[in-house]
């Protein structure tokens, strides 16, 4: 069900090549210097510009958005945008992008190619993930509209939740002890086991929850302090806090 003897039926396999010698989706005299960022996606630019303009056409996010990384599969000659991630069961070789996906459907509304350490080179006061997930919302034009982002410890950070906030955009998600403008009081905590640790300043809420003999930070301008009763898939009420219910 799955071959195509149709590209068989009308060109071989040196007409094939030479069609891809001369597949061009973007002109070579505008090529940027090789140490430039914008370099090892030139010349299919033109194709994911033009992909992310249809996602944005043809479907509007629900509420719950998030942005993580996915890898899509590939071993062609590309060494500087292929990369090898061992946990990745599916593909350990291939192409990372950063996604903002809808977390109702995971639609994708906009994605970026990680194009490596030239990538480091637009970073700002704030860090390159922080100008990351700002260009990524923007692009996808989801500011000022009440959506509820959802981040992992790589980007989120309390500036970048602050700034968030200021565009009516609440987001939530693990951050890394180490970030700049943690309360130490929640990072250092030493707890019991379904304790937790909060602080809050303004809107931005900081607590760790000790799971087990995992004791994860978290940020949320999102949730509120204090537990909440979940129910699991058993239909077994378990309190948790409110910002993990998130």
């Amino acid at each position: 069900m799955q071959s195509t003897p149709w590209f068989g039926k009308h060109f071989n396999r040196d007409r094939y090549y030479l069609l891809l010698t001369f597949l061009h989706f973007n002109n070579n005299d505008n090529l940027p210097a090789a140490d430039h960022p914008d370099f090892k996606l030139h010349k299919i630019q033109p194709v994911i510009t033009d992909l992310i303009k249809k996602f944005l056409r043809f479907y509007r996010s629900h509420k719950n958005i998030l942005i993580d990384e996915s890898m899509v599969g590939y071993k062609g000659k590309t060494p500087h945008l292929r990369q090898y991630i061992p946990n990745k069961h599916h593909a350990r070789f291939g192409i990372k992008l950063w996604c903002l996906c809808d977390s109702t459907s995971s639609y994708t509304s906009s994605l970026k190619s990680l194009k490596g350490a030239a990538d480091s080179g637009d970073r700002q006061a704030e860090g390159m993930t922080y100008t990351l997930v700002l260009r990524m919302m923007e692009v996808a034009g989801l500011f000022h509209r009440g959506h509820h982002l959802g981040l992992d410890n790589y980007f989120t950070s309390p500036a970048l939740l602050y700034d968030l906030y200021g565009t009516h955009v609440s987001a939530t998600g693990t951050v890394r002890r180490n970030r700049k403008g943690l309360p130490k009081s929640v990072t250092s905590a030493k707890l019991d086991n379904k304790h937790v640790a909060e602080r809050k300043r303004g809107n931005l809420l900081c607590v760790s929850y000790k799971d087990g003999s995992k004791q994860p930070v978290l940020l949320s301008t999102q949730a509120k302090a204090g537990f909440c009763l979940s129910t699991n898939s058993k239909g077994k009420e378990k309190r948790l806090p409110t910002i993990i219910k998130l």
